[in-house]
């Protein structure tokens, strides 16, 4: 990561981004130009969002438990998540080969921490290239469901 950006609107309305100084080892929470002080973060660190890259070198196997330092600009903490089951889904027409992932939300802020009974579940390819074809979430306001939707590059 170098920059990570966020944007909320609604009856909130946040424009967080975060900015990565990897020489200084550190991350700098910023909301509408509003700068925290930087924090210390460790080698590696993933963004919230590009934590889903964190999956790819593992070679999943079921019952594993994974780790990646994450932050949000305000702390960096090692992220955990497990490797629930390998099991084929079906997303549109296509059937893939996957392994369910259940990242750990106990140190989790937020919308997460609202709902003592949130889920987040991602489906990733067992190719080894372990890209997300599904997320799940149940959360106090509701659930959502994202799939992946391929599509073919028109020539250029």
């Amino acid at each position: 990561s170098v920059l990570y950006k966020k944007t909320q609107d609604g009856r909130t309305k946040r424009r967080i981004s975060v900015n990565f100084d990897w020489e200084k080892l550190q991350a700098q929470y910023s909301n509408f130009d509003e700068r925290a002080e930087p924090i210390s973060i460790v080698p590696g660190s993933f963004d919230p969002l590009s934590v889903f890259y964190s999956l790819r070198p593992f070679q999943l196997k079921e019952g594993e438990e994974l780790k990646a330092a994450v932050t949000d600009g305000k702390k960096c903490i090692v992220g955990k998540a497990k490797v629930i089951r390998r099991e084929k889904i079906k997303v549109r027409d296509t059937v893939y080969d996957t392994f369910l992932v259940e990242p750990d939300l106990e140190q989790l802020v937020g919308i997460f921490e609202k709902f003592k009974n949130a889920k987040f579940q991602i489906w990733v390819t067992a190719d080894g290239a372990s890209i997300p074809v599904r997320v799940k979430s149940e959360i106090f306001v509701g659930s959502f469901v994202a799939e992946l939707v391929s599509f073919t590059r028109p020539p250029q």
